[in-house]
C-alpha cells in the first residue's frame, strides 16, 4: 500500500487480519495539538513521528504506559486518558479534595485524592520485647494515618489501590499482583505483611468507595493508560489454546473482543466515538486552571482508496483517541483516528485529507457531500 499524507500530522498504513481471516488496510493518525483554555485545540508546530509500538516510563512491566501504539487495527471507541496530577484548590494545601474531568453527556469521571498516608501497625498492648507467636496475637491490625497536606498529587497508578500481595513463607517466584493495577499500594495480608513499620496506603480512590480499612478490597483509580496485559484489557482476548494455535494463528481468536484495543480505563472509553468538536473540562488537573476547558479541534479526516483498477472509495477516519499530557513541562493533547477498508490487494493508493467537521473533503463530489 502507498500512502500520500497531504495532512500535517503522522501517520501510517498496514494490512492485517480480520476475524474471519480476510485482509483489512488499515490508516492511523496521530496528530498533536497546544492547549489554550476556552479555546479550540491548535495543531502543535512539533508533530510526533508515527508511533509503531507502545511507550513506557522505563521497564514495561514495572513501570506506566506513556502512550499507546499507533499500529493498532481498530477500537469500537474512543479512549480518553490523562497523564499529570491533581492539585489542591485555590493553591492552598490540602489534606484531600476531588478532581475529575468531563465531556458534556458523554464523559464524566470524578476520584479523590489524598496527600501521602500511611498504614500504621496496631498493637494491643505496647510490648515491642514480644516475637513470634506472642507478637502475633498482640497485632491487630493496620490503622490509617490522616493524610499530609499538599498542593499536588501525581495521578499515577502507584498511588492508587493495588500492586503485590506480600510473599508468603516459602514462596518463591515473582508475588502475586492486582490484575487491575500492578503498580499500586495498599493490599495487606495479617502474617505476611512488615509489622516494623509504616506501610503506603492508597492516595487515590473513587469518590463513593473510600479506602478506609486495610482488609478492604478496592477498585484501582486512574485516568492514565492501562496495560495490554491488564485485566480491563486481558479479559477482551478471547481463547487462546491449543486449537487456536492449530487451526487459526495467525488470525485472531473467534472470541476475540476490538475493547482489547482500548487503552484506557474502561470507564473513560466513550461508545461511539467522539464527533471531534466536544468541550474537555478539566476540574483541579492544571496547576494555574481550576476549571480547564477546551474544545476538540473540529477536523475531519478522510482517506481516498484506490484500487489497482482505478475506481476509487472514501473511507472516513474515526477520532478514537484523545490524550491529555499535563505532566511538568507539557501542555498538550495528542489525538489518534483510524479507518479500515477490505484490502486483500497490496496494490492500493491511498491519500490522506483533513478538512473541518460538516465541509465537504478535498476533492468530494456534491452527491458525496
Amino acid at each position: 500500500m502507498q500512502l500520500t499524507n497531504t495532512t500535517s500530522f503522522a501517520a501510517g498504513c498496514f494490512r492485517q487480519f480480520n476475524l474471519v481471516g480476510a485482509l483489512n488496510g488499515v490508516v492511523a493518525v496521530r496528530g498533536a495539538f497546544d492547549i489554550a483554555p476556552d479555546q479550540p485545540l491548535r495543531p502543535a508546530a512539533a508533530q510526533p513521528q508515527f508511533q509503531w509500538s507502545d511507550l513506557y516510563e522505563g521497564p514495561p512491566r514495572e513501570s506506566h504506559l506513556l502512550s499507546q501504539a499507533d499500529f493498532v487495527p481498530y477500537k469500537p471507541g474512543t479512549d480518553v486518558t490523562f497523564l499529570g496530577a491533581a492539585y489542591a484548590p485555590d493553591g492552598v494545601a490540602a489534606t484531600s479534595w476531588v478532581c475529575g474531568l468531563r465531556i458534556g453527556e458523554r464523559l464524566k469521571k470524578l476520584v479523590r485524592v489524598h496527600g501521602p498516608r500511611w498504614w500504621r501497625p496496631k498493637w494491643r498492648s505496647a510490648r515491642p520485647s514480644l516475637v513470634g507467636a506472642e507478637a502475633e496475637a498482640q497485632f491487630e491490625g493496620w490503622e490509617l494515618t490522616q493524610a499530609e497536606p499538599v498542593v499536588a498529587t501525581p495521578l499515577t497508578w502507584t498511588l492508587a489501590f493495588g500492586g503485590e500481595w506480600p510473599l508468603r513463607s516459602g514462596q518463591t517466584g515473582p508475588a502475586e499482583r492486582h490484575a487491575e493495577n500492578e503498580l499500586g499500594v495498599g493490599m495487606l495480608d495479617l502474617h505476611h505483611s512488615p509489622k516494623d513499620r509504616a506501610l503506603p496506603a492508597p492516595r487515590i480512590e473513587a469518590v463513593d468507595d473510600p479506602v478506609v480499612d486495610w482488609r478492604g478490597m478496592h477498585q484501582p483509580q486512574g485516568f492514565a493508560p492501562v496495560p495490554p496485559w491488564w485485566s480491563p484489557r486481558q479479559r477482551h482476548v478471547g481463547t487462546v489454546d491449543d486449537r487456536w494455535i492449530a487451526e487459526r494463528h495467525p488470525i485472531l481468536p473467534e472470541d476475540f473482543d476490538f475493547h482489547f484495543w482500548q487503552c484506557a480505563p474502561p470507564d473513560q472509553v466513550v461508545e461511539p466515538w467522539l464527533r471531534g468538536d466536544e468541550v474537555i473540562e478539566l476540574a483541579h488537573l492544571h496547576p494555574r486552571h481550576a476549571m480547564l476547558r477546551m474544545r476538540l479541534p473540529a477536523l475531519a479526516l478522510t482517506a481516498e482508496v484506490r484500487g489497482a483498477d482505478g475506481a476509487a472509495r472514501r473511507a472516513p477516519l474515526v477520532l478514537d483517541g484523545v490524550h491529555i499530557d499535563l505532566r511538568a513541562g507539557r501542555s498538550a493533547v495528542d489525538l489518534t483516528w483510524r479507518t479500515a477498508f477490505a484490502c486483500e490487494d497490496a496494490d492500493v493508493a491511498i491519500t490522506l485529507e483533513a478538512h473541518r467537521i460538516g465541509a465537504s473533503p478535498p476533492g468530494a463530489s456534491a452527491n458525496e457531500a
